[in-house]
């Protein structure tokens, strides 16, 4: 009898399992279609949407999952704020893109999306440039435990991040994550199709609200514990093709306190450390104005477009083809 029961359990689950991905497949393609269609309308008109750079992969598990598929040896690997969706399109770069954005603001978070590379097997090859993603609020004082990238790597117990900022992979995590990530998917088009139906539109999807800039400068971190972790991070990479990108920032966040305090911090400590090691930077703090943005952090598809461009020509003039 015990075996019967077992029997027509396992079936369950097969059936269940089957099921399980038959309904996630379909609701990546939806999602996928809408996302597509998005990103082609922000970088025509739609001006004040924020869309994921590459279709599929917008931020949030299936972002952060979907790096381990990504392979080559000629590679552009963007590590840093959420600011760094609003900049590369994978069809318009000539490198392979891995943007490693960590969907947050610290620079811990740095060391963890580091450790998750290593942990994909992601190595830095010879013909790779790795490029930090620096604005003022990288430097945000946080717990480990409330970062967006923690808590994606943590779902559902598929990877553990360790006090030491170190990621690992847990035993049982194959099954965690099908189980865990279609059911992510399915939940994801759910969302979509319930904000389309609702609001009439997909608008909902893509608008951001404006955010104030006004006492940031509450929860940032200069002081030496927090640039010496920063300077420790950038050493990690000697002897690699590593360049530090001064990000864009909105006019709001160029005239705050914040921006302020992190300009002095680069321009009295961040840049001379960084000649005197060999690291090449870019510096895009001002380079666009306020009709470039879609909202207080993320260029707009038109922008994105031409920050694309140059990336692109500021990689060649450093000797990376």
């Amino acid at each position: 009898m015990l075996k019967k029961y077992f029997s027509a359990l396992v079936i369950i689950l097969i059936s269940g399992s089957f099921l399980l991905f038959f309904c996630a497949e379909l609701s990546t393609y939806y999602t996928n279609q809408i996302e597509q269609k998005a990103l082609e309308a922000s970088l025509s008109s739609k001006d004040n949407w924020v869309v994921p750079s590459v279709v599929g992969s917008s931020m949030g598990l299936d972002k952060v999952f979907s790096l381990k598929d990504i392979k080559g040896d000629h590679r552009l690997i963007s590590m840093g704020t959420s600011m760094s969706l609003a900049g590369i399109v994978d069809s318009h770069l000539d490198r392979i893109h891995i943007n490693a954005s960590t969907g947050s603001m610290s620079i811990q978070t740095l060391f963890v999306m580091k450790s998750y590379l290593d942990t994909l097997g992601i190595e830095v090859q010879e013909n790779d440039v790795v490029k930090i993603d620096l604005s003022p609020l990288m430097f945000t004082k946080k717990a480990l435990s409330i970062e967006v990238l923690v808590s994606a790597l943590s779902y559902q117990d598929i990877y553990t991040v360790e006090e030491d900022l170190s990621v690992h992979r847990n035993l049982l995590s194959p099954i965690a994550e099908f189980y865990g990530l279609k059911s992510k998917a399915i939940e994801k088009a759910f969302t979509t199709f319930k904000t389309i139906i609702e609001t009439g539109s997909v608008d909902a999807l893509f608008e951001t609200s404006p955010h104030s800039f006004e006492n940031t400068e509450k929860f940032l971190d200069f002081t030496q514990n927090n640039t010496a972790l920063l300077e420790a991070l950038l050493m990690s990479y000697e002897g690699k093709n590593l360049v530090v990108d001064l990000m864009f920032m909105h006019p709001d966040l160029q005239s705050s306190i914040a921006a302020q305090q992190f300009n002095t911090y680069v321009d009295e400590r961040l840049i001379p450390f960084l000649s005197v090691n060999g690291i090449a930077y870019l510096d895009h703090r001002v380079t666009y104005t306020l009709s470039d943005f879609a909202d207080s952090t993320h260029l707009n598809g038109k922008a994105r477009l031409k920050y694309t461009s140059l990336i692109e020509s500021e990689l060649k003039e450093l000797g990376y083809e």
